[in-house]
């Protein structure tokens, strides 16, 4: 199945896309997904956000995320796929107790 691009009048073979990131997906982290989606939407120009969110699975936002880290990279610390701040903030963040709760469930299974 393909997309019809509307200013080249070329179609875009989603299957083609999809074949290509299955070949590489397990083999990328987070970040190199985004990159990956955002280098392979900008080479099929307009439709191509749409065109590789459908044939990747990955959400438009996300490959969107990606093209601006193209046009603005920023290097990241070594070994971090996310900016400081990042990704889901930890339970015991959000919950005080649950602290609390894992240092007396530590504390149950190893009383040493």
């Amino acid at each position: 199945m393909g997309s019809w691009c509307g200013i080249t009048g070329a179609v875009i073979d989603e299957r083609a896309i999809g074949e290509r990131f299955r070949a590489v997906a397990g083999t990328l982290d987070e970040r190199q997904r985004r990159i990956w989606a955002a280098a392979a939407a900008r080479s099929h120009g307009r439709g191509g956000i749409a065109a590789v969110a459908r044939a990747s699975g990955i959400a438009e936002n996300t490959i969107r995320k990606g093209l601006w880290e193209l046009d603005c990279p920023q290097s990241l610390p070594v070994g971090r796929v996310r900016r400081a701040g990042g990704g889901r903030k930890r339970r015991t963040d959000s919950d005080p107790m649950e602290l609390h709760h894992q240092t007396l469930n530590s504390m149950r299974h190893n009383p040493s």
